[in-house]
């Protein structure tokens, strides 16, 4: 066993996982935190050469995938990402303009109903109303 290692193999409060880079199809295993519950698709942050990163979960494994005697030192997440704040706030967004659009519609067809009553004769209009029952 490699001495850096120890820790790995003393603690239990962790499990790994297989994480994806963008650029790179080989998985790399991460040390997850039980607290941090995570499936196959979440998106985490780790801490690269090249400073903190979002990668994909690959694989969540049931017990840690330690190689002992390895010499890669096994590096933790640094945290999930939760967007649920983000889509609830992108979902009230996606309301309130779905709200403008249905009331500015509304606003015309009532301008142009208005319009269509000054412009025309009543009985004009009740004509064509009943004409639209009728189909």
């Amino acid at each position: 066993m490699k001495i850096h290692n120890l820790p790995n193999a003393i603690r239990e409060d962790y499990y790994t996982i297989s994480v994806l880079f963008q650029t790179n199809t080989k998985p790399y295993t991460y040390k997850v935190h039980k607290s941090i519950k995570l499936e196959t698709g979440d998106a985490v942050v780790i801490d690269s050469p090249s400073g903190l990163q979002i990668v994909s979960v690959w694989t969540v494994h049931d017990f840690p995938q330690i190689n002992y005697d390895s010499n890669m030192e096994y590096k933790w997440i640094v945290c999930k990402v939760d967007k649920t704040l983000y889509e609830q706030l992108k979902s009230q967004d996606d309301i309130i303009v779905t709200e403008a659009r249905k009331r500015e519609h509304d606003i015309n067809r009532q301008k142009a109903r208005t319009f269509l009553l000054e412009s025309f004769h009543q009985d004009f209009i009740n004509d064509m109303q009943k004409l639209l029952e009728v189909v």
